[in-house]
């Protein structure tokens, strides 16, 4: 499957406040894989309306400022 880029235009006086996966993939730098994994471990918090998962601008913003381990297994025990 390849990766698909994902662009916004926003018109100049209108914010987001809620992202999709791909678009908070892309805003953090990170694979859409790695924000499933972040959300299922709560490390980023989630709105759900209807079947769609959105993600706040603040948690986005939140996780870039935060240090996340990539994988939990990858921890020596």
């Amino acid at each position: 499957m390849r990766a698909r880029v994902v662009t916004t235009t926003l018109m100049p006086d209108v914010q987001k406040f809620l992202y999709s996966r791909q678009e908070a993939a892309y805003a953090l730098g990170i694979s859409v894989r790695s924000v499933d994994y972040l959300i299922a471990n709560k490390k980023l918090l989630v709105r759900r309306l209807g079947g769609r998962v959105l993600i706040p601008v603040s948690e986005v913003r939140r996780a870039s400022r935060r240090d996340f381990k990539p994988l939990d297994r990858l921890r020596s025990t």
